[in-house]
């Protein structure tokens, strides 16, 4: 099912288009007087288009329609607008958490019109601190302290099955000392874990004789886009992915899978013939993965010191894939997108620019924009600068300035104000 954004012409303000997304192939859902809502309900009041479908107006019968956020447009009266005009579901603007978490729910639930009964609708919430982040969604009913320690006790398993698949590592324990951050108690399964951890360690020596390198390019079998085109959910997800030409390590990043779960469904794919491979990079002379990973960040290092931009985002794309089975590996590479950050403020992009879109609405469309790149591009608005940007980015500060990097190369963005670019820190 193609996705495609138009401009709701009602719902233009002070030259801001806020998108809303709808199927270019509709789906036809079979009625039921379960779904029918009331004629008198918020938000349910729609056009009636011929044959007796109901449409938003302007829209093709049976368009599902949704509304994207914009700071400062998609308010709740809107978001009220929107809905009587048949948008099936609403987003707010962003929430921040400090303030819902200093005993201020309700003023920031009226402020931002979360108490007109509004529905459906999803809410933004933004934070820095998980444990304020968890509180807040616990206040609201979203998730109670049970689902909370669950999805702890699911990370540190996560966390524990890598170690399994470490080839070497080198361990430091402390003892009678605790760190200085708060502690939340979790109970473990310790030989469930093991037992869990050696088979998956097993699974990725038989994953690795197919699929051998992250840099590895997959594809839709010729004889499989039908079948490719029924997946749902995180399948589809990854499906979308590999059409975008995207690599193993690439797809990795963007899905924010654990690396074991993707590889291994990934795998699944190509053994039932969906996916092929398409292009193994690593068999390229001068990439990364013919590197270690100690020299693979030498390299990186050294490209950096050279001011080798490409090379250096090259060999940390390669690192990404590696990193969690290495020791110190997140660290390592979390200093190195660091340094490639300050390179690229000291040579092409400055905090204090200002984005703007070079392209018209109806170009835009056409363009193939992963989730993040979409959620950057609806925030570029003419008065955002980069640094504002990547405060709000829910991805890395790296990776934001590795997407505002392609669409400059793209030629979808250019950069306005007065933004100095910065000297390099040593």
């Amino acid at each position: 099912m193609k996705i495609q954004a138009l401009a709701l012409e009602p719902a233009i303000v002070n030259d801001y288009h806020p998108f809303v997304i709808l199927p270019t192939n509709p789906i036809e859902e079979p009625a039921s007087s379960d779904r029918t809502p009331s004629a008198n309900a918020p938000g349910t009041r729609r056009k009636t288009a011929p044959g007796g479908d109901t449409a938003p107006a302007g829209l093709p019968n049976g368009a599902r329609v949704v509304l994207a956020p914009l700071c400062g447009i998609t308010d709740a009266v809107f978001r009220k607008l929107c809905l009587d005009q048949g948008v099936e579901m609403v987003v707010t603007e962003m929430v921040s958490s400090d303030a819902m978490s200093r005993g201020k729910t309700e003023r920031v639930r009226s402020l931002r019109g979360l108490d007109m009964g509004e529905g459906p609708l999803s809410i933004q919430i933004f934070g820095a601190d998980p444990e304020r982040m968890g509180e807040i969604l616990s206040r609201m009913g979203i998730l109670d302290e049970g689902d909370l320690l669950r999805i702890l006790q699911l990370k540190a398993e996560e966390t524990i099955y890598d170690l399994f698949l470490w080839n070497e590592g080198n361990f430091h324990f402390v003892s009678d000392e605790l760190p200085d951050w708060s502690i939340t108690q979790i109970s473990l399964d310790v030989t469930g874990l093991i037992m869990e951890g050696v088979r998956r360690k097993d699974e990725m020596d038989m994953i690795r004789q197919l699929l051998p390198s992250n840099r590895i390019r997959l594809a839709v079998s010729d004889n499989q886009a039908t079948s490719a085109n029924t997946l749902e959910g995180f399948d589809r997800r990854l499906v979308d992915l590999v059409r975008q030409g995207l690599t193993v390590a690439e797809i990795s990043d963007h899905s924010r899978a654990p690396e074991f779960i993707l590889l291994r469904r990934l795998y699944d794919f190509v053994e039932q013939g969906l996916l092929r491979v398409a292009e193994d990079l690593s068999r390229e002379k001068g990439r990364p993965d013919l590197l270690t990973f100690e020299e693979c960040l030498s390299h990186c290092r050294h490209s950096l010191d050279t001011e080798d931009l490409q090379a250096a985002i090259d060999c940390i794309v390669e690192l990404q894939g590696r990193a969690a089975n290495e020791p110190g590996g997140r660290e390592a590479l979390a200093d190195l997108e660091r340094a490639t950050a300050d390179l690229i403020y000291s040579t092409m992009i400055s905090p204090t620019h200002i984005p703007t879109l070079k392209r018209a609405m109806e170009d835009l469309v056409n363009l193939k924009f992963n989730a993040e790149e979409g959620f950057i591009v609806s925030r570029i608005d003419g008065v955002m600068d980069i640094n504002s940007v990547i405060k709000i980015s829910p991805v890395s500060e790296f990776e934001t300035l590795m997407i505002f990097r392609r669409l400059l190369d793209e030629e979808v963005i250019d950069l306005t104000g007065t933004g100095a670019i910065l000297p390099r820190k040593s």
